[in-house]
């Protein structure tokens, strides 16, 4: 939380989807990605989107829906965590165990 608070424009981080319950709300767009089979043997996962759109994910989806400035911020993010996680002092804790 501190990183995002650090960062230019700081996201609304959702929750929601660390909640089973919520994924038909959401297609089940937790259960449909790649990481998902880690994460239900209880592997820690870091699940990022930058949203949904119609054609998301359909012959239709072009490029044109990237919503770059967007992007960026959240690339910033992520290389400004990675590099806080990378030099904690020990690893950090898993918050379920499998």
């Amino acid at each position: 939380m501190k990183v995002n608070l650090r960062q230019p424009s700081p996201f609304r981080i959702d929750y929601r989807l660390d909640d089973p319950i919520s994924w038909p709300g959401y297609n089940n767009i937790y259960g449909r990605s790649d990481h998902y089979n880690y994460a239900r043997y209880g592997i820690p996962i870091a699940f990022f989107s930058t949203g949904l759109h119609q054609d998301y994910h359909r012959v239709t989806d072009e490029a044109q829906y990237i919503d770059f400035p967007h992007l960026t911020n959240i690339t910033r993010y992520l290389h400004d965590l990675l590099l806080d996680v990378a030099n904690l002092d020990k690893r950090p804790l898993v918050d379920k165990k499998p």
